[in-house]
């Protein structure tokens, strides 16, 4: 049957990749001021699109992200960089399906924050509107190993203390409960 459904597509498959995910979801963001006619060609700041996808660079580079879908991952990622309700908004998730992909994350948002924001480059040979297109790999194993120990850091302390998790609500420490005798 999928071989019936591969010659009827004349082989033309496109998988959704982490950074297709995060096309639709920009585009989908900025669907108020897009043209219906021009969809398909990419209608938001190309700037935006090189922030979070320096980011999900980083993030795809720990081989701990495979424990998500990638169109969680670049609703994480759009999280990182803009705002709960954006991100919930275009990508159709739950903030209960998307939290712990956030909270992955957070320490290489932190990390790839700290390293700086990347400038879009310009080509001669590249129209302005497509610039966005070209990555510019500024992150490394030295900036991924620099989140790693972060993430570790944070680990160890939401071990350490319960209440550092947020929404998470657990009852106090049995040597710290008060007891009352009738």
């Amino acid at each position: 049957m999928e071989l019936v459904m591969l010659k009827a597509l004349n082989w033309e498959l496109s998988p959704m990749t982490v950074n297709s995910w995060l096309n639709v979801y920009l585009q989908l963001a900025n669907l108020d001021t897009i043209d219906c006619e021009e969809f398909y060609l990419p209608q938001y700041s190309g700037h935006t699109f090189v922030q979070v996808a320096q980011l999900l660079d980083l993030c795809m580079l720990d081989i701990s992200s495979l424990q998500f879908s990638y169109a969680a991952i670049a609703t994480a990622a759009l999280y990182h960089n803009s705002c709960r309700d954006i991100c919930l908004r275009v990508s159709g998730f739950s903030w209960e399906e998307v939290a712990p992909c956030v909270q992955w994350m957070t320490p290489y948002a932190i990390t790839r924050r700290e390293a700086g924001y990347v400038p879009l480059k310009m080509y001669n040979q590249i129209s302005p509107e497509s610039a966005h297109n070209i990555q510019n790999h500024t992150c490394d194993l030295a900036m991924l190993e620099k989140a790693q120990a972060r993430q570790a850091e944070m680990s160890a302390l939401s071990r350490a203390s319960p209440l550092s998790i947020p929404g998470m609500i657990t009852p106090p420490q049995s040597n710290k409960k008060q007891h009352t005798t009738n």
